[in-house]
């Protein structure tokens, strides 16, 4: 019998100082060679590290939907053309190469 190991289900950000849960991260945005990770209850925290080195740690629930943006799905309310709109009111672009990926997601995300 195999067994896997679980999925993460808290990212550690300020080299391990802080966890936080992936369930209530809404997106990661990028801001040169700085992310920021917007939370649920509305706070921004920054780190040091590019938006590129987080692709790995996060879970297939967070979907790269532009250059500079990794969304978690369960916050995605709808998509209206190439524009996203948030659970928490926020509009995010969408890429248009990132338009069939969105599509071809179950439908409990869109």
């Amino acid at each position: 019998m195999n067994t896997f190991p679980s999925p993460p289900s808290t990212l550690s950000i300020l080299r391990n100082k802080i966890l936080v849960p992936l369930s209530s991260i809404v997106r990661l945005e990028a801001d040169k060679n700085y992310t920021y990770i917007i939370l649920n209850d509305g706070r921004r925290l920054m780190t040091s590290r590019n938006l590129g080195s987080y692709q790995t740690e996060l879970p297939e629930s967070f979907v790269r939907v532009n250059k500079g943006c990794f969304l978690n799905l369960y916050y995605l309310s709808r998509r209206q053309g190439r524009q996203l709109l948030l659970s928490d009111g926020s509009v995010i672009p969408l890429a248009r190469r990132k338009i069939k990926l969105l599509k071809s997601l179950p439908s409990s995300f869109v």
